[in-house]
């Protein structure tokens, strides 16, 4: 007998309507919401709520206030649990059963909160107190004539499945294990059977199809490849992937299986019908326009094929064998296809394209034998991708995405990085077409060179210059695969650079936009000339005058485009270094006053450099004695005045790159009294704010010293960074924090020089580090303090320790430096907390630093409760898996008083927990000394403690 509803009841759902039409009132104000929100606030807190809302869902009709009750229902279920009252419990779970049957038409989040709640409930009682819950869901799918009943049964499915396996906080971590357990053995194989069923009997009804398929997908994406997927299940899913409307879904539901590697043998044969599905898919779709087929629906296929080739194609050749009539190198030749189809979304080429690279990789251990077969399709497909390229000169070339490449260069890029990794398997025949492509536009280039005229019209010649371009960079990029028949090319190659200097195209007016292309295509020239030359190219001196000659002028002419300066730069700097001597009067030119002031600092760097190394590692024309003379001369030109050109300095001394010790010493020499001056002005910028200035000046001393650091005096080193140390005794401003960044840097490669002179450094070091450290502001850059506290233990551990024990002198700033490490440990920033945590992991790898005394009897526990407390509080959930190493690591000095000591004290100092539940915690424990169960063991302990707060919080919360 339906029960009627009581007038008190009546009167407060009425209530909650008008408060709720009033709410959602386009002409509500902001404040007047305000205070309505404070009044469900109030109502959603009341004692009796968990009443109240249970009247409202049973008897009201309104949308609104139906969905305000469970949303008031889940939060209640999710802050205080289940109800105290037992009778009510079990009303109310059987109420929002039955009230889900009656919501036909209902919107669906109504429908969906509803199977979302029971879910919630059945979490908490199934089996042992909701045993019917799961036979009430397959009476749902065995419906004969209602859709909302099979539907709705699918999504009680497909939404147990998401709610049972998520990591909640409200369920112990037994009972986690014992849920997934029960669900896969228990209840999985009939789910299964039931939704079978229901697809084969729905199966002309697609809105019922694609809830199951939705089901079935979420199950397939956790449930072990086993018994339980048969060839039948596939079959009966894969016949509606041509369906367009539900085929996103069965391509989903089968890429679940296709995401799983490791692939037992007894499941073969399932994982064989769904690859020759994909074969099959492919060759079908291949043969269709894609113009009429969704985007959603192209990636899913791409998807797939990407998961066949990158998991599973060292099984295809047993896989595919009598399951079907599409051959793995026919599915390849249908894939050529298909890929080149997809080219009018741009993202779907690329996508197809990946898979192509990741099966290059595949096939990269196969054996010739085998490979030999593949040479066709690949063949095939490198022809596809050179015409690519030359289509590519259609797209954009000026607009950046957020790779920071325009669509042209992101198209050649993709390309180029395939065809490179083909070369790898095909050397020859990858140069042979690449070279059939590029040699009919090199004519064309070559005869317009020598002419100035273009036989073809304007447009064709555009054509021709910009897949010269393309077809060039295809070059340079698989020019380390290739060896035969380079000479003749890097030949072709100087003829033409020379030509192009020579009749100085780039500033004919009347070229008009020819000119840009023309530019262009030298770019492209030079920078595969000097590939080429680095690849060991022998030394030809007429070959190396050529280059020379082609190169020079586009580097001293003001006017050439800085894209060809640029590589000019760059090839002439090969050819200087690959020169058997130093020819100073063929680059005089270069080494006069102002002579290369119009370049880029960065590209000026790249040919200072070479001179430099040039001068100090070849043969030179005059006596070698004569060679820090030259060398003097040359840097006093090139960089002007040592403070002012510490930027330029700090730029230019880490290309130069120099192994013998004479060389070395012949920098020193040089750089030395430049270094002296710096210290002198270094306090003068400073005390006037020119910080910009100090940074470059510290920069200078922090490259000067990574290159020449045996040449540099001692009393130098020692004077120059007390004396950029100095400069922050007083206090340390926002605005020299990048000084501080590179002095830390200066001193972290001070520190770990093996010498032992260099200790002498390790005090004023941790003097900076200390005040640096103990400044209490977000803002201070205290990553860079804290690597160079770990490189002082690490590399200059002796000073602490003498043999096993720690230094009475040294015990102050050894605790310091753990303090300080301990400290970090409740940085909400986490990387630096990542950062110490590897560096404490490496110290101990090296030095055993945990089994050492004092660190025993000082820092151990702080550090396990610091460490643990991050795990049980959720804190940097990204660095679970290195806490839970550290903790093993640390634990390991006594895994038996980890146990019986430190985790009893832990869990006594930890609030929202009562006796028996930390004891319950204790007992839980195994005391196993190996990695995997400790982790279990710190996994399960932190969800619990997380679980049994909850339910102490729950028990401090009255409700009926």
């Amino acid at each position: 007998m339906e029960i009627a509803i009581t007038p008190e009841v009546q009167e407060k759902l009425n209530s909650l309507e008008k408060l709720l039409f009033e709410f959602y009132d386009p002409n509500t104000n902001n404040l007047r919401k305000q205070e309505l929100e404070k009044i469900f606030e109030d109502f959603s807190n009341d004692a009796n709520v968990w009443k109240h809302v249970r009247d409202f869902v049973k008897f009201s009709s309104n949308f609104y206030v139906i969905h305000f009750s469970l949303m008031v229902i889940e939060n209640t279920l999710k802050v205080r649990g289940v109800c105290s009252d037992s009778e009510a419990w079990t009303e109310m779970k059987y109420l929002l059963q039955s009230r889900v049957l009656t919501m036909e038409g209902a919107p669906s989040y109504i429908v969906n909160k509803l199977v979302k709640i029971n879910a919630h409930v059945a979490r908490i009682d199934w089996p042992h107190f909701y045993p019917d819950y799961f036979p009430n869901i397959f009476k749902l799918l065995q419906s004969s004539n209602n859709e909302f009943h099979i539907i709705l049964g699918a999504k009680f499915l497909q939404i147990t499945s998401e709610e049972f396996l998520s990591p909640r906080e409200d369920i112990s971590y037994a009972r986690k294990n014992e849920l997934k357990n029960f669900l896969q053995t228990r209840v999985v194989p009939e789910i299964f059977a039931s939704l079978l069923r229901a697809l084969e009997v729905w199966k002309s009804n697609l809105k019922i199809i694609a809830a199951l398929l939705e089901s079935f997908e979420q199950y397939f994406s956790w449930v072990p490849l086993g018994e339980v997927y048969s060839v039948a299940l596939i079959h009966s899913i894969s016949q509606f992937t041509p369906k367009l409307e539900v085929g996103v879904l069965s391509l989903s539901t089968l890429n679940e299986i296709l995401y799983k590697a490791l692939v037992p043998v007894s499941f073969m044969p399932v994982l064989s019908h769904v690859i020759a599905h994909s074969f099959t898919l492919i060759h079908n779709l291949a043969t269709l326009p894609l113009c009429n087929i969704p985007d959603e629906y192209i990636k899913k296929v791409i998807e797939q094929v990407h998961l066949v080739v990158t998991h599973h194609w060292h099984r295809v050749d047993s896989a595919v064998s009598h399951q079907t009539e599409v051959s793995p190198l026919e599915f390849l030749t249908s894939f050529v296809r298909f890929t080149f189809e997809t080219r009018a979304v741009r993202e779907h080429l690329y996508e197809c394209l990946t898979v192509w690279a990741s099966l290059v990789d595949q096939l990269s251990n196969t054996k010739q034998t085998t490979l030999v077969q593949y040479k066709p399709v690949m063949s095939s497909l490198l022809s596809r991708l050179l015409e690519e390229i030359k289509a590519s000169s259609c797209l954009d070339d000026e607009l950046l995405n957020e790779d920071n490449k325009t669509d042209k260069q992101e198209s050649l890029d993709h390309c180029n990085d395939l065809i490179a990794k083909i070369t790898e398997l095909f050397p020859e025949e990858t140069f042979n077409l690449v070279l059939s492509y590029w040699v009919p536009a090199s004519l064309t280039y070559a005869e317009f060179l020598s002419s100035h005229n273009a036989s073809h019209s304007s447009q064709t010649l555009e054509e021709t210059l910009s897949a010269m371009c393309n077809y060039t960079q295809v070059l340079t990029r698989i020019h380390q695969c290739v060896e035969a028949r380079y000479s003749d090319l890097v030949r072709k190659l100087s003829q033409m650079a020379l030509e192009f200097t020579r009749t100085q195209v780039y500033c004919k007016p009347e070229l008009g936009p020819i000119s840009i292309l023309l530019v262009q295509v030298q770019s492209e020239i030079l920078a595969s000339l000097k590939c080429w030359l680095s690849n060991g190219f022998p030394y030809e001196e007429a070959i190396f005058h050529s280059l020379h000659c082609a190169s020079l002028p586009l580097i001293l002419d003001k006017t050439v485009p800085a894209k060809l300066s640029h590589s000019a730069v760059h090839l002439l700097s090969s050819v200087i270094l690959h020169r058997p001597q130093c020819d100073l009067s063929s680059l005089e030119t270069l080494i006069v006053p102002n002579s290369l002031i119009h370049l880029p600092l960065e590209t000026r760097v790249v040919l200072e450099s070479v001179l430099i190394r040039s001068i100090l590692s070849k043969p030179l024309p005059s006596p070698s004695d004569e060679r820090q003379f030259v060398l003097q001369s040359v840097v006093n030109i090139l960089v002007r005045n040592s403070t002012v050109e510490c930027h330029h300095l700090s730029l230019l001394l880490p290309h130069c790159a120099l192994t013998s010790k004479q060389s070395k010493q012949i920098l020193g020499s040089v750089l030395e009294p430049w270094l002296s001056q710096v210290i002198l002005e270094y306090p003068r910028h400073f005390d006037k704010h020119n910080y910009r200035l100090c940074e470059d000046m510290v920069a200078f001393y922090l490259e000067s010293f990574r290159i020449i650091q045996d040449q540099m005096p001692l009393n130098l080193i020692q004077n120059s960074v007390q004396c950029f140390i100095d400069r922050f005794q007083s206090g340390i401003l926002p605005e020299t924090h990048s000084i501080l960044d590179k002095l830390f840097s200066l001193l972290q490669v001070i520190i770990e020089q093996p010498s032992s002179q260099f200790k002498l450094f390790v005090p004023s070091s941790l003097d900076l580090c200390t005040r640096l450290l103990n400044v209490d502001s977000p803002h201070t850059p205290k990553s860079n303090a804290f690597s160079l506290l770990a490189i002082i233990l690490m590399e200059k551990w002796q000073f602490f320790f003498r043999g096993s024990q720690l230094d009475s002198e040294a015990e102050g700033p050894f605790s310091t430096i753990m303090t300080f490490l301990g400290q970090s440990c409740s940085s909400p920033d986490i990387s630096l907390v990542g950062q110490n945590i590897r560096a404490l992991e490496n110290i101990h790898s090296r030095w055993r630093l945990y089994e050492k005394d004092v660190f025993k009897q000082h820092f151990l526990r702080s550090f396990l409760a610091a460490f643990l407390r991050l795990l049980v509080e959720k804190q940097h959930t990204l660095l679970t898996e290195e806490l839970t190493l550290v903790l093993f690591h640390l634990a390991q000095v006594d895994m038996g008083g980890f146990y019986v000591e430190f985790v009893p004290s832990f869990l006594r100092e930890l609030t929202g927990l009562s006796d028996n539940q930390r004891q319950a915690l204790c007992s839980q424990l195994q005391s196993h000394t190996d990695f995997s169960t400790f982790s279990q063991n710190i996994t399960q302990l932190a969800n619990d403690i997380r679980c049994y707060r909850k339910y102490s919080q729950n028990i401090t919360v009255p409700h009926n």
